[in-house]
C-alpha cells in the first residue's frame, strides 16, 4: 500500500512538472512581449526597447531592486497594472465603488483591478499567468472603442439637439498632490476640497449656477464658500466678493473674456462626431449593458482616456465648433501648466430616450514642473465627480434677478504692456 501511493504521488508530480516544464512556449506571455505589445497599442513612441520606454514613461517599474524581469511570465494584475498606468491611473487612485476582488485592500494593485473590472477590461483570477491571446485581448478592449457603443452615443447625441432645457447636480471631491522639494507644497498637500453644483440651462443662452465649496485649510480649519452665477444673452455675471470691502456683491465680466454661451452650444450641437477626428486613439467607450435604475432601464457606457497634448486635444474638440480662435488660443495658454489629463467613468443613458440619467466621472490632472519661469507647487490633482438629478423639459426656467443685470463691470486689472498705458521715454544714449 505504501509504495502504492509513493507511485500515485510520482505520477502526479511528473504531470505537473509535465504540465510546467513541457508546456508550449507560446502559452507563456512574458513581461517583455506584452511590454512591446502594451507600446505599439497605445502608440507610445521613443528611443531605446519597449520596456525601456515604460521605465522612463514611469509605467513599468520592476520588482524590489529595480530587476524588471522580462522574461517572467506576466500576470493578470501585472498587465492590468501596466495598461492602467499607461492610461494614467495613479496606484493609489481611490478604489472602484462595490466591486470586489480577490486581493486584499493592501495590495499594491488593488484600486486598479477593481477600476479594470468596474469598466469591463478584465476579469478572472488576477494572479494567473496571461496567454498572448488573454494578453492580445486586454489591448484590444483597453485601445478600441466597439460600434456598438458608438450607434448608441451617436442616437444619443442626436436627441440632445432637441432639448429645450436641463437640470443637473454636481458633487465630488478634490485631492491635490504636492510637487517634493517645492515651497509650500505641503500646505497644499493638506487642503482636501468638496464641492456640490446646481446648474439650470435654458437652451440656447441661459445659465444658472449655485456653487457650494467646502476646503480643509490647515490653521483655519473648514471654510466654506457659496457662489451663484448667470450667462445670459452673451454676457456673464457672478457673485464675488468685492475687491475694496471684501463683501459678496454681484458683478459683469467684461465683454469678450468669457465665452459666447449660445454661440458653443449651437456648434456643440452640429457637431458630427461621437469621437472628434485625431482623438480616436485618445478616447474609448465600452457598452456594459443595461440595467435599471429607479425603476428605469438605462444603458451602462463605460469610458476612459489619456490626453498628453491639450492643445492638440481643444483643437480637434473646437474644430468641430466652427471659429472658436478666441477661446481656443485662451485655453492653450491655461494648458502650458498641464502635462497630461487622465479621466474615466461610467454614464448611464436611458433606454426608451436615449437621454443622459447620471454619471460618475475620474480625472487625474498632472501638472507641468514649471509655469511661467516659475516651479509648480502642485504635481497632481485628483478628482471625482457624481452628476445626477437630470431633468429634461420646458417647466426648467432661469430667470436673472434686476440686481444681477443691473451689477457694475467687474475692474480687471491693466495688464502689462498694455497700449493704452503710457510707456516711458527712451533712455538717451
Amino acid at each position: 500500500m505504501c509504495k502504492l501511493r509513493i507511485l500515485v504521488a510520482s505520477l502526479i508530480l511528473v504531470l505537473v512538472l509535465t504540465s510546467v516544464v513541457g508546456a508550449e512556449p507560446s502559452q507563456l506571455l512574458t513581461r517583455g512581449e506584452f511590454a512591446a505589445q502594451l507600446v505599439e497599442a497605445a502608440g507610445l513612441e521613443g528611443e531605446g526597447e519597449p520596456a525601456e520606454l515604460l521605465v522612463a514613461a514611469g509605467i513599468m517599474k520592476g520588482a524590489p531592486g529595480g530587476e524588471l524581469n522580462l522574461a517572467q511570465p506576466i500576470t493578470r494584475i501585472e498587465a492590468v497594472a501596466l495598461v492602467a498606468r499607461t492610461l494614467g491611473m495613479p496606484d493609489d487612485v481611490m478604489p472602484a465603488a462595490g466591486v470586489e476582488v480577490p486581493l486584499a485592500p493592501s495590495h499594491w494593485g488593488h484600486s486598479l483591478y477593481t477600476w479594470f473590472i468596474r469598466l469591463g477590461l478584465e476579469s478572472g483570477d488576477p494572479t494567473a499567468v496571461l496567454t498572448p491571446a488573454e494578453g492580445a485581448a486586454l489591448l484590444e478592449r483597453s485601445f478600441t472603442t466597439p460600434d456598438d457603443v458608438l450607434t448608441l452615443l451617436e442616437r444619443s447625441q442626436e436627441v440632445t439637439k432637441d432639448l429645450t432645457a436641463m437640470s443637473t447636480t454636481v458633487s465630488g471631491s478634490m485631492k491635490l498632490t504636492s510637487r517634493p522639494g517645492v515651497d509650500e507644497a505641503e500646505e497644499i498637500q493638506a487642503l482636501t476640497t468638496t464641492m456640490r453644483v446646481q446648474q439650470d440651462l435654458v437652451l440656447p443662452d441661459r445659465l444658472h449656477q449655485v456653487t457650494e465649496m467646502k476646503m480643509e485649510i490647515p490653521g483655519l480649519g473648514t471654510q466654506e464658500f457659496i457662489t451663484e452665477a448667470y450667462m445670459v444673452d452673451g454676457k456673464m455675471y457672478q457673485q464675488i466678493p468685492n475687491p475694496e470691502t471684501g463683501e459678496l456683491a454681484w458683478f459683469r465680466y467684461p465683454e469678450g473674456e468669457m465665452p459666447d454661451l449660445s454661440s458653443l452650444i449651437e456648434q456643440a450641437q452640429q457637431q458630427s462626431s461621437v469621437i472628434p477626428p485625431g482623438l480616436e486613439n485618445d478616447l474609448f467607450y465600452r457598452l456594459l449593458g443595461t440595467k435599471e435604475i429607479a425603476g428605469e432601464a438605462v444603458y451602462e457606457i463605460a469610458f476612459w482616456g489619456r490626453i498628453d497634448d491639450l492643445n492638440k486635444f481643444m483643437a480637434a474638440v473646437m474644430g468641430q465648433y466652427g471659429d472658436m480662435a478666441s477661446l481656443t488660443e485662451s485655453m492653450a495658454k491655461a494648458s502650458e501648466m498641464i502635462d497630461t489629463m487622465s479621466f474615466w467613468g461610467i454614464s448611464y443613458v436611458g433606454v426608451e430616450d436615449y437621454l443622459t440619467r447620471c454619471g460618475e466621472y475620474n480625472t487625474v490632472v498632472r501638472y507641468s514642473d514649471q509655469f511661467q519661469g516659475e516651479e509648480m507647487p502642485i504635481e497632481s490633482m485628483q478628482m471625482f465627480m457624481l452628476m445626477e438629478d437630470y431633468k429634461y423639459g420646458d417647466d426648467i426656467k432661469v430667470e436673472v434677478p434686476e440686481e444681477v443685470l443691473s451689477a457694475p463691470e467687474l475692474p480687471f486689472p491693466v495688464q502689462e504692456g498694455n497700449p493704452e498705458e503710457p510707456q516711458p521715454e527712451p533712455a538717451a544714449e
